[in-house]
């Protein structure tokens, strides 16, 4: 869901390479703004005002943080983002910690919608 949203978003102004970010706003051609963040361990969404919680309550994610490139409102460069976070199981005999990151380039696809 993050990465579909980003994806179709505008990203801009919140260059940060060396991934400080813990929340991530975008403004999405349809939806408008939304905000990604961790609270308390649970990834949430918000959008329109409204926050939910967009990860599993068996899951305790312990870093979630956002490297942005090319958001400069000049810099005429391609918005990546790269999410890094790690996790691990709430409930279970054994705990189980994993590190999961992916980039996400996002795509100007504004004309598209407006057409």
């Amino acid at each position: 869901m993050m990465a579909r949203d980003i994806r179709v978003s505008k990203i801009e102004n919140q260059e940060d390479p060396t991934c400080g970010l813990t929340t991530l706003t975008i403004t999405h051609p349809v939806k408008g703004a939304i905000v990604y963040g961790l609270s308390v361990g649970v990834v949430q969404k918000t959008e329109g005002g409204t926050t939910v919680d967009i990860s599993s309550s068996a899951i305790n994610f312990t870093r979630m943080n956002f490297c942005v490139r090319g958001s400069g409102a000049i810099d005429q460069k391609q918005t990546v983002v790269t999410i890094i976070s790690s996790a691990q199981n709430r409930t279970g005999k054994e705990t189980i910690k994993f590190e999961i990151q992916t980039s996400v380039s996002s795509r100007s696809v504004e004309t598209e919608f407006l057409q």
